[in-house]
């Protein structure tokens, strides 16, 4: 079984405007959901223009781009992902709400409320989990276990915390994190010092992909530095 999918975005405009069309024209049950075009990435973000973007199936597609050059009409745009499976969630506390840990880019209101399509950002508090160091995957944090066990007050990671309501928003946030992160449980202490035990995204895809964050920064100073002598 492949471990990515196919992921088509329709960006509305033009001759193709409503998530209705798209329903008409590929005859859905139902039209899809009409998200904001600012939950794309930067590089895929269209003109402002648009009244959203909608995330349809490769057959939906290929009707659509049958539909418009059957009939002379326009499309926007649509965008061609390759999206990986979602994380692994079978350790995931069921009852909710659960309180999550969150150390990267879910830290960030404006992703949840933008690429997430949350209606309303989280509400975040301040927390931190022992036993856990931070690496990164490219441009992107990985929380692995730590390899050296410190003294008191060591392998501290801080973060944010926010609470988890229901599967459904655990199964966005899975989307997300994509299949090199599973949910793992883990204690999570808040500012005031209380304890819970709580979930987070940790990292268990290729270890050997990973590099310090000092291996990170110094890559990042060099590309800088060779870029300013261009």
């Amino acid at each position: 079984m492949p471990d990515t999918d196919i992921v088509n975005i329709v960006i509305l405009g033009d001759d193709l405007t409503t998530a209705e069309q798209i329903q008409e024209i590929a005859d859905l049950p139902s039209p899809p959901s009409v998200t904001p075009c600012a939950s794309l990435d930067e590089d895929d973000e269209d003109d402002g223009t648009s009244p959203g973007c909608c995330t349809v199936s490769s057959e939906t597609a290929a009707l659509l781009k049958a539909w418009a050059k059957a009939n002379g009409k326009t499309i926007k745009n649509i965008f061609v992902f390759v999206q990986s499976r979602k994380a692994d969630t079978s350790q995931a506390l069921r009852t909710y709400p659960v309180a999550y840990f969150s150390y990267g880019r879910l830290c960030d209101p404006a992703l949840w409320t933008g690429r997430l399509g949350f209606e309303d950002e989280p509400k975040f508090v301040e927390g931190q989990v022992r036993g856990y160091e931070i690496k990164m995957w490219g441009d992107y944090k990985a929380l692995v276990p730590a390899s050296e066990l410190e003294e008191e007050g060591g392998n501290i990671v801080r973060g944010k915390v926010y609470m988890v309501e229901s599967d459904e928003v655990l199964e966005k946030l899975a989307a997300y994190e994509t299949n090199n992160y599973g949910v793992r449980l883990c204690d999570i202490t808040y500012r005031n010092g209380k304890t819970v035990e709580g979930c987070v995204f940790a990292f268990q895809g290729d270890l050997g992909r990973l590099k310090t964050v000092e291996e990170y920064e110094l890559e990042q100073k060099a590309f800088a530095e060779l870029e300013g002598y261009r």
